[in-house]
């Protein structure tokens, strides 16, 4: 699977962007479950203190050549506590 994050501005010029690629070996039964309960996946990016920002947000399965996204403006998720790095991986 590869993540991609962008931040884009009010006027749609990208401000920054992050990217990661998650490899995992499922078995039939654990690549099932993600139907159920997803893949749980943290990907830190900055966004700038002060204006107006949106996220978007693209997942590829690279297996499957699926992708898909999201785009929703930051004052969204603003108050979000962080997540933690460190404890978070691919479920299995």
């Amino acid at each position: 699977m590869q993540f991609v994050t962008y931040v884009y501005d009010q006027d749609g010029q990208l401000i920054t962007r992050a990217g990661n690629e998650v490899h995992v070996n499922l078995s039939q039964a654990e690549y099932m479950s993600l139907f159920r309960g997803g893949l749980h996946f943290v990907q830190q990016i900055s966004v700038p203190d002060k204006g107006n920002y949106y996220l978007r947000i693209g997942v590829h399965d690279m297996d499957g050549d699926g992708t898909g996204a999201v785009e929703f403006p930051v004052t969204a998720v603003r108050n979000l506590p962080p997540e933690s790095v460190s404890g978070s991986q691919p479920a299995n």
